[in-house]
């Protein structure tokens, strides 16, 4: 009876010992597969990281995971910063304090915006930190869809001296094109895409990336260094299910609050799944025929920015379509964009109509010159939209 009952207190032992050592355990340690990475690619080689916004929202990310708000999720970071050194860090949670703890460097050997590193960085990231889902963020500069040769004073001389330039994602004098960034990213890998980025809330880019993320987050317009408040949407992103609403509204709420030219925002929510639809409708409004110009159209380009190439996207559709069209159209695009908000200026150099604001901007054929136009047509929303046969 001895045996049995010392054998009984053994078992009793070794349970409370690994039920203690499991709540005492290092709250460092990440589960063996995640409930989501989320990677933050940063690419900070810039003005951005000149200025220092890379690290004030690394601080942001470190805060609400001192607070310990990851929730079961993971936090990863892939950061070329101003010195042009390239790391794959998690910002983890030790005895209550965010540490970053380094995964893997990489070498110059190419450019943060390249596909090769864009690839290699998402497949390190799936093997060092595997996951039930994943989620996105997209950190730097960006022009849109477009490329940034609309400067009045460019003379084709300059152009043709120009490095090559693309749309995302400023490393040095390098960029990424959109349709090199939806081959970087593999299908269906992401929840969502957030774009902390100017410009990128076009239709054209939105339903680039449609098969690569389910949900995508952007703004038409340019947006201001701070970028949104990653202190209050890593929670957000973090819920059980990626609280994207609440990501968009904290981004709208905190600029908002603000004053002068600070009180500057736009922001859309869109469910990928629904642009195909909305792709469909747009084809049947476009094969009538009925082209239309800017005049009267929202605009979203800053003055400074050049000639405005990005317009509202549902009152563009709208002045060409047919009642029974526009009927069609406001379904459908109410189905793909899910969340929007605008403040009712840009740094105050750009007005924003409330009633004319939908949340996408869409290209205007005509409208830029000739190496944007002939851009254009790559596009995939060109091919089924615009050009459909």
């Amino acid at each position: 009876m001895s045996n049995i009952t010392n054998f009984l207190k053994s078992i009793l032992a070794c349970f409370l010992g690994l039920l203690l050592a499991t709540s005492c355990s290092n709250d460092n340690e990440p589960p063996t597969s995640a409930k989501r990475t989320i990677l933050v690619y940063m690419i900070a080689s810039n003005s951005l990281g000149y200025n220092g916004y890379d690290e004030s929202d690394l601080q942001e990310m470190e805060s609400a995971v001192s607070s310990n708000s990851l929730n079961g999720c993971r936090l990863l970071v892939f950061l070329k910063n101003y010195d042009n050194n390239s790391t794959l860090f998690e910002i983890t949670r030790t005895n209550g304090v965010a540490t970053r703890t380094t995964l893997k460097t990489y070498d110059n050997s190419m450019a943060a915006t390249s596909v090769s590193r864009m690839s290699s960085v998402i497949s390190d990231v799936a093997s060092l930190a595997p996951a039930k889902s994943y989620g996105l963020v997209l950190w730097s500069h960006a022009s849109g869809w477009a490329l940034k040769l609309e400067r009045s004073n460019t003379t084709k001389a300059m152009a043709a001296n120009m490095p090559i330039v693309r749309n995302y994602g400023q490393d040095g004098t390098y960029e990424m094109r959109v349709n090199e960034l939806a081959d970087a990213l593999p299908d269906n890998m992401f929840d969502f895409i957030y774009c902390d980025v100017c410009y990128f809330g076009c239709v054209e880019i939105a339903y680039q990336l449609r098969k690569k993320t389910h949900y995508f987050v952007a703004s038409p317009t340019v947006i201001l260094g701070d970028g949104m408040p990653y202190n209050q949407n890593i929670p957000a992103f973090c819920k059980e299910r990626p609280d994207l609403v609440a990501a968009c509204q904290n981004t709208f709420n905190y600029y908002n609050a603000q004053s002068g030219e600070y009180k500057s925002s736009t922001i859309a929510l869109v469910d990928c799944s629904a642009l195909d639809a909305l792709a469909s409708i747009s084809a049947r409004i476009f094969a009538n025929n009925n082209a239309v110009g800017s005049n009267g159209i929202q605009q979203y380009t800053l003055p400074s920015d050049g000639k405005c190439l990005f317009f509202d996207f549902l009152q563009y559709m709208k002045a060409m379509a047919t009642d029974e069209q526009a009927s069609e159209l406001n379904a459908a695009y109410n189905k793909a964009v899910i969340y929007k908000a605008a403040t009712t200026s840009i740094m105050q150099r750009l007005t924003i109509n409330l009633d004319n604001f939908s949340g996408l901007s869409s290209y205007i054929m005509g409208i830029g010159n000739e190496t944007n136009e002939n851009y254009y047509t790559t596009l995939d929303w060109y091919k089924d939209t615009v050009n459909k046969k």
